[in-house]
């Protein structure tokens, strides 16, 4: 009988030692199941249960650590949703058209939210500003550093005459406030739609192409230093005039620096023999067939922002 009784004591102290650990690794299982993943087992076993029990428990802390990683990536990509309405409500959705010129914008930004920019706003019946730009950097900084730029540009320009000026008067607005370095490239044109004149200033950006009736011109070479690098820069006004059809073309590096698969660059070489193709057709047809092009040249996908600013002089 005593033997009987011990038999059955060990009996029930081995069947508590396996049973309990299985008893709480299924409830652990339940739990996670349901998406709760902050169970854990507390045990002191060191063998193969022991040994399972640990790994459940690795598995509970890996679950939890990817659950708050998607709950965070979802919060970034809201945010990024958010910057990117805000950034494309800054940029303008309606073309400046009149019975004087006609006007063409297309954007697209090769992360959710990108640092290149346009505008172009009416100063006065004699005045219309258009402006291309490209920060430096990616995502959000570059969005926030492009938004105040713009802001900037249309509050400078409404009151400064000269194009030249005004990039100077930017250039020192933001390098007072510019703690985390950045810097953008601006081309800032004054076209007068009454005479086809267009004064312009440039601040490190491309050159922009003219297109005449027969042939393809570039604006004169004006040196001028980024927006933001250092303060007290002066920039300098260049001029040209255009008549009846003639149109001018901004773009950003985005175009000129697409990548081939074989590592190809689209080059403004041949950016100018597609305007040359095409220097009689409507500014519709011409920005959309750079954008065709150019989505052919890099196939592989879109590496960096690509923007373009056309507006044709009517000459009435």
């Amino acid at each position: 009988m005593l033997l009987l009784v011990a038999f059955g004591i060990i009996i029930s102290v081995l069947s508590s030692r396996f049973t309990k650990p299985i008893v709480m690794l299924a409830h652990g299982a339940e739990k996670i199941a349901r998406g709760d993943f902050n169970f854990y087992i507390d045990t002191t076993l060191r063998d193969e249960l022991g040994y399972l029990t640990h790994s459940f428990n690795y598995m509970a802390r890996e679950l939890k650590d990817m659950k708050d990683y998607e709950l965070q990536k979802a919060q970034l990509d809201s945010e990024l949703r958010a910057a990117k309405s805000i950034q494309n409500s800054i940029l303008p959705k309606d073309l400046l058209q009149s019975d004087k010129f006609s006007s063409y914008a297309f954007y697209s930004s090769a992360r959710e939210i990108g640092g290149d920019f346009y505008d172009f706003f009416t100063v006065s019946d004699s005045c219309v500003v258009f402006c291309i730009g490209d920060v430096s950097g990616k995502g959000i900084p570059a969005a926030l550093f492009m938004t105040m730029v713009c802001t900037l540009i249309r509050a400078i320009c409404c009151d400064e005459k000269n194009p030249a000026r005004a990039l100077e008067r930017l250039n020192n607005t933001i390098s007072d406030n510019n703690s985390e370095c950045m810097f953008a490239t601006v081309f800032l044109v004054y076209y007068n739609p009454l005479t086809g004149k267009c004064t312009f200033a440039n601040a490190g950006h491309n050159s922009a192409f003219v297109l005449r009736k027969e042939f393809v011109d570039t604006t004169p070479l004006l040196n001028g230093m980024l927006i933001g690098g250092f303060n007290g820069l002066t920039y300098t006004a260049g001029d040209f005039v255009l008549g009846a059809g003639d149109k001018v073309v901004l773009y950003t590096d985005g175009v000129t620096e697409a990548h081939s698969d074989s590592g190809e660059i689209f080059s403004e070489e041949r950016l100018q023999r597609i305007l040359q193709q095409n220097v009689a057709k409507s500014v519709t047809c011409i920005g959309d067939n750079i954008v065709k092009e150019v989505s052919a040249f890099q196939l592989t996908g879109q590496f960096d922002d690509i923007t373009l600013l056309i507006w044709e002089h009517k000459g009435i």
